[in-house]
């Protein structure tokens, strides 16, 4: 028997603890994983999100006031709500700028003058503005702060949970790897009962023990740590690919 099957065949008398720390060990790397995509929906639909799409609406949650008009974001509206005018905020620079109706196209901003500038393939639009204040732009980012606060909750939990799996998986690991070697000891303790005189006449005593502990523990780092980096290298690349899928 090669020495790959003995070892795996050690590893089959241990080996429901040896799946509860893998287990643990793929939740903590998807909590772990997790954790970009919170960042991206963060920055996408909350903080980048201010230049989407907004209406005028009659008022009602996650609406604004803004010059005597309420406003909605388009992700916020109400299923059937009422839409009156469109409007759009756009940084140009250092400023945010505030038009009415939607632009053609997006490009190249400039603002002057109380005048938008949009500039794409040698094409200018031109749009009527207003630079926002930092207290008019704190109201269109205020129905978004309670969001932001709760995905970073959530993702806070997220790196809670992964702490306590990562942990369950190194303890399991080391516990299922003790026992392996314990076992593994006394199997080899066992075939040394059964070996003649003239083996210790030939072989130094402290070669023996040499190799009953110290190439016994080196083998518990096989358990431990390659096998723990194998199964963490292949959820991430399992995770790395579903990603790319999912985003593009």
């Amino acid at each position: 028997m090669t020495t790959g099957k003995r070892l795996f065949q050690y590893a089959l008398h241990y080996k429901k603890t040896i799946i509860a720390a893998l287990l643990m060990l793929t939740v903590a790397v998807a909590a772990d994983l997790a954790g970009p995509f919170i960042a991206k929906k963060m920055i996408d639909e909350h903080i980048l999100g201010i230049e989407s799409v907004w209406y005028q609406t009659e008022g009602g949650n996650d609406a604004v006031e803004f010059d005597g008009q309420f406003y909605k974001k388009e992700q916020n509206l109400d299923q059937g709500e009422r839409k009156i005018d469109q409007a759009r905020i756009l940084q140009a620079g250092s400023q945010f700028v505030f038009i009415s109706g939607d632009i053609a196209f997006d490009g190249e901003r400039t603002f002057k003058e109380g005048k938008l500038f949009i500039e794409k393939s040698g094409q200018t639009e031109t749009y009527a503005g207003k630079a926002l204040t930092g207290e008019e732009l704190m109201l269109f980012y205020s129905p978004e702060i309670p969001k932001i606060v709760q995905l970073l909750a959530f993702y806070f939990g997220l790196l809670v949970i992964a702490a306590f799996f990562q942990y369950g998986q190194r303890f399991f690991l080391q516990k299922s790897a003790n026992r392996i070697i314990q076992k593994m000891r006394e199997d080899v303790f066992g075939q040394i009962q059964k070996l003649p005189i003239s083996y210790f006449d030939n072989l130094p005593a402290g070669k023996v023990v040499a190799r009953i502990t110290n190439d016994t523990e080196a083998i518990r780092e096989l358990y431990v740590t390659v096998l723990a980096t194998f199964f963490t290298s292949a959820i991430y690349i399992s995770g790395i690919y579903i990603a790319s899928l999912v985003l593009h």
